[in-house]
């Protein structure tokens, strides 16, 4: 759980509209024709730095009803493992894209913690709240792994 909130609170279904992301999602295939293709040259962002290309008008809208499963981690050695490498590979994207230091990467993984420790509460359904009380303490500890990892992505990448 901790993993899931982690990466997509913002893409629960009960997220607020104005705070929602909208990733994993499916393209016309004429954006690409007007936009170009997501880059290959990283291993994360790029469909942030896609959707940044396109025109508001075709800007992805927000779906709740339209929902996704990814599989993720599922010991805590695992989610600690997966968060240190997205901070890395996060650290290294955004540098290639000019955009960030790993420093900054680092500090905002840390910065987060507390935003989405408040959303997973806001955000998810009653009958997972258990679960979701569970998870923050793990949401924390997976967000100082990712910051590590954005730091580590200096000498490690």
């Amino acid at each position: 759980m901790a993993a899931h909130l982690s990466l997509y609170v913002r893409r629960l279904p009960g997220a607020a509209p104005d705070l929602a992301l909208r990733y994993g999602l499916s393209y016309q295939r004429a954006l690409f024709d007007r936009y170009g293709r997501f880059r290959d040259d990283i291993e994360g962002g790029e469909d942030t730095d896609f959707n940044q290309r396109l025109s508001s008008a075709e800007a992805p809208a927000w779906r709740p009803d339209v929902q996704t499963i990814h599989h993720g981690p599922e010991t805590l050695t695992a989610f600690l493992h997966d968060q240190y490498r997205r901070g890395q590979r996060m650290a290294a994207s955004w540098a290639a894209l000019g955009a960030h230091t790993a420093g900054d990467v680092a500090k905002n993984a840390v910065d987060r913690t507390g935003r989405i420790m408040r959303e997973s509460l806001r955000f998810s359904a009653p009958e997972d709240r258990a679960t979701v009380w569970a998870a923050l303490p793990f949401i924390a500890l997976g967000n100082l792994a990712y910051a590590r990892g954005a730091l580590r992505s200096r000498t490690d990448a």
